[in-house]
């Protein structure tokens, strides 16, 4: 018989009071759980560490995160407990909590992050849970540890002495897995084992940095005097390049000239360069979030109709394809709703700065 969650922490806090504690719970905390219930999960840190520690409020029974900031640098540290693959139900609880950490992330871009926890799969296995949870990384930029050349882990769980898995990971940020990383390891036991990463954060590499924001350019959006400023400020730019008249004018393409190469990769650097200074200056933006909802939104519903053509099939390419795309479709809603807020704020905030009445009002109908 186990107590409710919260007198689990107190116990665990109990036990060495050098150390704080925070943690969630997918189970209501006013019954008396029996057996052994799939639990929860907690982050601990010493009370003396020499930073300042805020527990962020992540919105999730299954997630629970902490933002670490020094003087030399910030970390946020996410810990999850993800569903096992069972059906559309657990699907749909497993793309909430991506869009939850996502959110999160999002909310703290100015950190290195470490995500850790049991995800309940395993890498090496291709299920849709794996394919969503590795699409996740891909668009974060986040790092599955199982990667590094220190990792040292063999599996995290045996079933009897039948299956083994390792479904506990830790993902980390690219700058912390490149040069951060001393060792990952695990302590066999009995059923599952406790997994442990050590991390060298040098200020060298993990300093402060500022904050980003997933904003892209939209020429939807942009008027034709938005595409005036641009030509006007992209004229300005390119007037500032010098002419490589040697390299462009060069027509022997059998001479390998070292030097033009690198004369002429540089002059498409600055080119390049140039375009994207008056894009960001004029061009208005529009946020990842909701183009991604909207990129895949069209995927899932050519797939729903590819596979109600085949049949509905249960199994199969068609089906996986469909599944996959309704997941990734609902991940990116989900998490374009966690920054609706964002979303309404910024148009008018421009249209207040810019002294834009009419698109202020037009903004203010929009809500």
């Amino acid at each position: 018989m186990l107590l409710c969650y919260d007198s689990q922490l107190s116990v665990l806090v109990s036990v060495n009071l050098d150390y704080a504690v925070c943690g969630v719970s997918g189970f209501d905390n006013s019954e008396i759980l029996r057996g052994l219930p799939y639990g929860g999960c907690a982050i601990m840190w010493r009370q003396d560490i020499c930073a300042q520690v805020e527990v962020i409020a992540a919105d999730s029974k299954r997630v629970c995160a902490v933002r670490i900031v020094s003087s030399h640098r910030r970390l946020v540290i996410i810990c999850a407990y993800m569903p096992y693959e069972d059906g559309e139900h657990s699907t749909d609880i497993y793309v909430d909590q991506l869009a939850c950490i996502e959110h999160v992330l999002h909310s703290n871009t100015d950190c290195h992050a470490v995500i850790c926890g049991d995800f309940n799969l395993d890498f090496t296995r291709q299920r849709l849970h794996t394919i969503l949870l590795s699409s996740f990384c891909e668009n974060l930029d986040m790092f599955p540890a199982h990667g590094h050349y220190r990792y040292d882990i063999d599996y995290t769980y045996c079933f009897g002495t039948i299956r083994y898995s390792t479904l506990d990971h830790f993902l980390l940020s690219g700058t912390l897995y490149e040069t951060c990383v001393d060792s990952v390891t695990v302590v066999h036991d009995i059923g599952h084992h406790p997994i442990f990463m050590h991390l060298s954060l040098d200020t060298k590499y993990v300093g402060i940095t500022n904050k980003a924001h997933s904003l892209r350019p939209s020429w939807v959006k942009a008027s034709d005097k938005d595409l005036d400023q641009y030509c006007d400020v992209l004229g300005e730019n390119l007037t500032r390049m010098i002419l490589l008249i040697e390299a462009l004018t060069c027509r022997n393409m059998q001479y390998n000239n070292v030097s033009h190469t690198a004369a002429l990769t540089r002059y498409v650097s600055e080119m390049t360069t140039c375009c994207v200074d008056a894009c960001q200056r004029t061009i208005p933006e529009k946020n990842v979030d909701r183009l991604a909802a909207e990129l895949l939104g069209g995927m899932k519903w050519f797939w729903h109709q590819m596979w109600i053509d085949n049949g509905r099939p249960r199994s199969g390419t068609v089906a996986e394809c469909m599944r996959y795309t309704r997941a990734m479709y609902h991940y990116a809603v989900r998490n374009a709703k966690k920054n609706g807020e964002r979303l309404v704020s910024a148009p008018l905030a421009e249209c207040m700065l810019s002294n834009n009445n009419r698109d202020f009002w037009r903004e203010i109908k929009k809500i």
